[in-house]
């Protein structure tokens, strides 16, 4: 080799190896920066339970001798503190003790007398002054104690006139509202029902016949149901049947009687059989007047 090729080679040795130096030198500085510097900042720097202590000691040494500070107001601002009382003052403060002249309020009502008063049904006696109903649709009419109660539907459609007739209700008693125990024994009610069913039949006998043979093929299911004390009458120039009749659906029994003229049937019922007004019952069919 010449020596000016050595020379060269000298050269770029000493420059290779400037350069490796200035490299190394860039990377040991940017690590110091990134690893060695934060570590000792963060071992120079106070630990965070000693700020929390410090807190802790600040707070110790507010006096609350006198209480804690109430709460602050919306405003912002602390209200007034109450004044402290001592102990005499507290003894002084009034007790809850009554008065030994206060008056002992007792109830003075019984139980019974504010629940309300339930009046029981009552069968009025039947008043000497009779008054006459008129029939609206038909215009037949009767007679019955003033100051017993009677209903009636009023004016009927024709159709329903002509398909199911009309009915009166007659009764000693009136029930209202709420009342207390049941229908007294002496209380008699009549029902009056007109059916166009009279125009099979030549006279209330016969109709009453068929009536009969009717109830006697009811009596297999009932064999206690029989009719009593039949008779016929004539009123007011019209005949009548009357007669009881009783049976498992009814102990006591019932009072009917039948008229008939026209195409238009007249029956009469009324409960009980043993009523003390079945004289009423009586007065009341006689006083039945057909247009």
């Amino acid at each position: 080799m010449s020596g000016k090729q050595k020379r060269s080679t000298g050269r770029f040795t000493i420059g290779l190896t400037f350069a490796l130096l200035f490299l190394c030198a860039l990377v040991s500085v940017g690590g110091i920066n990134l690893f060695i510097v934060p570590l000792f900042q963060a071992a120079n720097q106070p630990p965070i339970v000693a700020g929390f202590s410090q807190i802790a000691k600040a707070t110790a040494t507010v006096d609350f001798e006198d209480g804690p500070p109430p709460p602050a107001t919306p405003t912002g601002e602390f209200p007034t503190p109450l004044p402290t009382l001592s102990k005499d003052e507290l003894h002084k403060l009034p007790t809850a003790e009554y008065p030994r002249d206060a008056p002992t309020l007792e109830p003075t009502q019984e139980v019974d007398s504010i629940a309300p008063t339930l009046a029981p049904i009552v069968s009025e006696e039947p008043s000497q002054d009779w008054i006459v109903f008129v029939d609206p649709n038909l215009g037949f009419s009767l007679e019955y104690p003033s100051n017993w109660f009677l209903t009636s539907p009023g004016n009927l459609p024709t159709e329903f006139l002509n398909a199911r007739g009309t009915s009166v209700i007659l009764e000693s008693y009136r029930v209202e509202g709420d009342t207390k125990g049941g229908v007294p024994k002496n209380a008699l009610k009549i029902e009056l029902h007109v059916a166009p069913e009279f125009a099979l039949y030549d006279s209330i006998d016969a109709w009453f016949a068929d009536y009969e043979k009717r109830e006697q093929n009811s009596a297999q299911e009932d064999p206690t149901c029989t009719l009593s004390d039949v008779q016929s009458i004539k009123s007011n120039d019209v005949e009548l049947v009357q007669w009881r009749q009783g049976g498992a659906g009814e102990p006591a029994g019932g009072l009917y009687a039948a008229v008939g003229k026209g195409k238009w049937l007249y029956f009469f019922s009324a409960y009980p059989a043993n009523s003390e007004y079945q004289n009423i019952f009586d007065k009341v069919v006689a006083s039945l007047k057909i247009q």
